[in-house]
């Protein structure tokens, strides 16, 4: 779960809605949110066993937590997953430097495995966060950082082929996700940019299941860990579209290792 910038370049999990820094003389100190997000992937080669990879929405990217399937997976020599849905939340500011926030995402999930199945999954997340920023800390650069925790339910449908037909399952999954991410904020009013780096730390248990179907097997409870470490580049900007509007832009490209 990267962190997504904030208002003024840093990580309030405004999710791009503001990204260039605005200057007001007494800000809002609560805000109310709301977000809609498709996310697709495609993946060639062989992949084997369960595999977890959360991935990013708008706002502290909420439907990373949907996962990879629900089942084992042998062989599969390509994948691909669709992921839309909306997030809705609210948001409180301390002051100029301090807040934090609540969401709830929900998200549906289409995964393509080729020969191997299928699977649909449905996930709800709910997100408390808070959030840093500092202007002016390293030359003209802003600093900006960002601690949240994320649990996300997810239900399955699966559809395996299993050589005499298609065995089908519907297990259900549960996961944790810590993550911090702490980056620099360069730029004006209109265009803001600057590198961030983050830590990810994902924990989870999918339950055990029968299949019913032809080949049908049972699948015994499995646990997932994982630690991610992020590094990326982002870049805002705003659009205007009149003298009292104005719409923001976005590009956020990083490296997980």
């Amino acid at each position: 779960m990267a962190v997504a910038p904030s208002g003024k370049g840093g990580s309030s999990a405004k999710g791009g809605a503001k990204v260039a820094a605005v200057a007001v003389p007494q800000p809002n100190r609560w805000e109310v949110f709301g977000s809609l997000f498709y996310y697709s992937e495609d993946h060639d080669g062989e992949y084997r066993g369960r595999r977890k990879r959360h991935d990013r929405d708008d706002r502290y990217d909420l439907h990373r937590s949907v996962t990879r399937g629900g089942f084992e997976v042998a062989g599969a020599d390509e994948s691909s997953l669709e992921v839309y849905g909306g997030t809705v939340g609210v948001e409180y500011r301390f002051n100029r430097n301090w807040s934090a926030g609540f969401g709830l995402s929900a998200a549906q999930g289409d995964l393509e495995m080729g020969s191997a199945g299928s699977s649909d999954i449905d996930s709800v997340a709910l997100v408390p966060y808070v959030s840093y920023y500092a202007a002016d800390v390293l030359n003209s650069a802003g600093l900006w950082a960002g601690l949240m925790y994320g649990y996300g339910m997810h239900s399955y449908q699966t559809r395996r082929n299993s050589g005499g037909g298609i065995a089908s399952g519907s297990p259900d999954a549960d996961t944790h996700t810590l993550e911090f991410n702490i980056g620099l904020s360069y730029g004006d009013e209109d265009f803001v940019h600057g590198p961030y780096a983050g830590l990810r730390y994902i924990t989870g248990t999918v339950d055990a299941y029968t299949e019913v179907g032809p080949g049908a097997s049972f699948f015994g409870e499995q646990d997932v860990d994982s630690l991610v470490a992020i590094l990326g580049y982002q870049m805002s900007w705003k659009i205007r579209g009149s003298d009292t509007e104005a719409h923001y832009g976005g590009l956020r490209a990083g490296k997980e290792f």
